[in-house]
């Protein structure tokens, strides 16, 4: 009888690291996600200037503007917010944008019948992806007959025309960039 509490104690701690493993990698996927949201904000924000050239407009679309500010500091507010610790993050650039977040649980595993466990924290990692999802149409911005001072883009969901410094004009976010969990 003895054996088989022992046993199912084992069982509840195993279930339990389980959950804070599960908390942690939550917290890990909020926080990498609200870095990107910032990155394409900052993109999109980027695109309505009214200064912005066509050749700013691509580099916007690309997602290679630079960026003001840390935008890492979402993920140490989002990490805090679900009961976690930032320990790093770091932006890739390549054809898509990576974010990549790890995090590690504020509240340890806890006490159980298994040694050692109350002094261990989950820890997790997640990364997300930004793709572009629009280019600049050529002739944009004035050249080639096209109407002076707009924007004209050609995106997966069909062509869309704006004016810099106009936001009812852009198209939305989401038809701009797509944003995913890659890991």
């Amino acid at each position: 009888m003895a054996g088989l509490l022992f046993l199912a104690l084992a069982y509840f701690a195993f279930g339990q690291s389980a959950a804070s493993r599960s908390e942690a990698q939550g917290s890990a996927d909020a926080a990498a996600l609200a870095v990107a949201y910032d990155i394409r904000e900052q993109f999109a924000d980027r695109l309505l200037e009214d200064s912005a050239s066509p050749s700013e407009v691509e580099e916007a679309l690309l997602g290679r503007s630079v960026l003001n500010g840390d935008p890492c500091r979402r993920a140490e507010y989002f990490a805090e917010e679900n009961n976690a610790e930032a320990l790093s993050c770091s932006i890739l650039l390549s054809d898509e944008i990576q974010v990549e977040v790890g995090v590690k649980a504020l509240e340890s595993v806890g006490d159980t019948v298994v040694p050692g466990t109350s002094d261990r924290y989950a820890t997790a990692a997640a990364k997300t992806a930004i793709e572009p999802l629009c280019a600049l149409s050529p002739g944009s911005g004035g050249s080639n007959g096209e109407e002076e001072g707009r924007v004209k883009l050609v995106c997966e969901e069909g062509e869309f025309s704006y004016e810099p410094g106009e936001v009812r004009s852009l198209p939305g976010l989401d038809v701009l960039f797509s944003i995913r969990l890659v890991e």
